[in-house]
């Protein structure tokens, strides 16, 4: 393979041009080079308030932080729910959700989704109006799902529900 700057027959690699022309950095390449894959890119802070600086840029969070909220997003309702109220509580203000204590107590004691009457055993999810932060009901893991990638606007998900059923009809 030939150096695409002068045209020499390279010895070894991938890459097209020689090493004396990467070494003269002709048109930049070198510069280029270092830029793709020596990116060492700034640190920035983490969104949630630990103090710790991270090179997530996508994320903006910490290893520490991804993985609590990794761990808190998988609790469960099959132990006791006393010795997990904080955490779970901790996770529901962190998202916003306004609940009275009857309307937690109702959380707790359902045995059977609110949208499709399946079991509670393991998951239970406080659905909540993303606008205002108020509790709906509790969901199973699959509706709190499905309704939350359907958006909230119930006319939205009627008339695209309707219009696809209609084309797949036809």
């Amino acid at each position: 393979m030939d150096c695409i700057y002068c045209g020499k027959t390279k010895r070894r690699g991938t890459k097209p041009y020689c090493t004396e022309c990467f070494d003269k950095n002709v048109d930049g390449i070198r510069t280029a080079y270092n830029r793709r894959y020596n990116n060492h890119t700034a640190m920035v802070e983490c969104v949630y308030e630990c103090g710790r600086k991270t090179r997530n840029h996508e994320t903006n969070t910490c290893t520490a932080c991804a993985r609590s909220r990794r761990r808190e997003n998988k609790i469960s309702f099959t132990g006791n729910f006393e010795q997990m109220r904080a955490q779970h509580e901790a996770r529901w203000n962190r998202l916003g959700i306004i609940y009275t204590e009857e309307q937690l107590l109702r959380h707790l004691s359902v045995t059977e989704c609110d949208y499709c009457g399946r079991d509670l055993a393991v998951y239970r999810a406080m659905d909540h109006d993303h606008e205002t932060g108020k509790y709906r009901g509790t969901l199973c893991r699959k509706c709190n799902c499905g309704l939350g990638q359907l958006s909230d606007d119930l006319s939205l998900i009627i008339e695209r529900t309707t219009a696809y059923m209609e084309k797949c009809a036809a």
